[in-house]
């Protein structure tokens, strides 16, 4: 059984603060667990986290912050994990951990999005020149001799973009978190037009956009609501501008939810918005479809991957289109909604994205540079 070793800055057990990121690299490891790897994970240490531990075969190693957990990784895999990982994981979220710096082991690095102008948007200075310095530069030239996995079109036009051959990238597109869930046989709106936001409420998702466009629309839709569901610092300025704007009553912000919360609000809602400036993906998009609900974005990276215009929703160029395409999706046509109308659609776009694909894309890469490897050795030890 071959070691694997994943390096994330931060993993879901036993917190609320976590992304499509962290899914992602959840089922990534568990999917490796299945095909009969031993999988090691580390990352940083939560506040409610556990220094080490087992899950569902997974073992959990984590030490330091969000921002010293590069150098715990560097420090624990030269004094304890050196000897016994045959491949390595490193997974790039703004950072990578530059693990080809301290360990020639076989290794891919995965890459969600770039984070660009977001640097300067999100961090302070000088943090973010440093960033976008190691993000734009250092990390191209590190792993000039990796093999890269990203998830999208948009982020591997990224990675060219950057100078990574492209015959280095391989796309290992996201599935969806209800591939084992039933869904419902027939669709049930709720009773008000009502607009559904689920995710980490950050500045740079742009969600403000989506509480504007209430106040645009509720004058024709005076019935219309908009959920927010989901933890971030965004949260005080959003609730802040829904009162400035008057549209306080028609927009309800719901923390934190359950899998079954998010089942029902995915399934009810008439639309999905992911009014974001930049993605990598996208996930909650296809969850969205997988449930037969539209969704309504921009024409922005990784959204317009993942969201096919007009079949499983709609890509806005503007906020005013932004606004008019919101319009339209929760319009009627006679006595049917016309978010009912995309159900067939977005199931079957949904249907084309699944976890067990994108882990074989991993499960291939772990085999073929393995094996490469052991060939290398035998040969150098005939010839001795």
């Amino acid at each position: 059984m071959k070691n694997i070793l994943m390096l994330v800055w931060r993993d879901l057990v036993n917190t609320t603060d976590f992304g499509g990121s962290e899914v992602y690299s959840d089922k990534i490891a568990t999917g490796l667990k299945n095909e009969g790897y031993n999988v090691t994970i580390f990352s940083s240490k939560g506040k409610n986290q556990k220094s080490e531990e087992i899950l569902d075969g997974v073992k959990y190693i984590r030490r330091g912050s969000r921002y010293t957990v590069y150098f715990w990784a560097a420090l624990y895999y030269l004094l304890s994990l050196r000897k016994t990982t045959d491949f390595i994981i490193d997974v790039e979220n703004g950072i990578p951990f530059f693990s080809p710096l301290y360990s020639k082991k076989p290794k891919v690095i995965l890459v969600h999005h770039f984070h660009n102008g977001q640097w300067f948007k999100e961090f302070p200075f000088p943090i973010a020149v440093i960033g976008y310095y190691i993000e734009r530069k250092l990390m191209p030239f590190v792993y000039r001799n990796t093999r890269f996995v990203t998830v999208s079109n948009s982020s591997k036009l990224d990675l060219e973009y950057l100078s990574i051959e492209p015959k280095h990238i391989e796309i290992a597109y996201n599935g969806t978190s209800f591939e084992n869930v039933k869904r419902p046989n027939k669709k049930v709106l709720y009773k008000d037009p009502t607009i559904l936001y689920l995710g980490r409420l950050r500045e740079y998702k742009r969600i403000d956009l989506a509480v504007k466009a209430v106040k645009e629309l509720k004058s024709s839709i005076p019935n219309i609501k908009l959920i927010i569901a989901g933890k971030g610092d965004d949260e005080d300025r959003l609730k802040a501008i829904a009162k400035e704007l008057g549209v306080s009553k028609h927009v309800k912000f719901k923390g934190f939810i359950s899998e079954e919360e998010k089942s029902e609000l995915l399934t009810k809602s008439w639309v999905y918005v992911n009014p974001s400036s930049k993605e990598g993906w996208g996930i909650v998009n296809i969850e969205a479809n997988y449930y037969g609900t539209p969704v309504v974005g921009f024409n922005v990276f990784g959204v317009r991957d993942s969201v096919r215009h007009g079949y499983s929703g709609y890509l806005a160029e503007n906020f005013e289109d932004f606004v008019n395409k919101l319009n339209v999706t929760l319009s009627k046509k006679g006595k049917t909604p016309v978010a009912l109308t995309f159900k067939d659609n977005c199931t079957e776009w949904a249907n084309r994205f699944n976890w067990s694909d994108t882990v074989e894309v991993f499960n291939k890469q772990i085999k073929k540079q393995l094996k490469i490897r052991t060939k290398v050795k035998k040969e150098v030890f005939v010839e001795v």
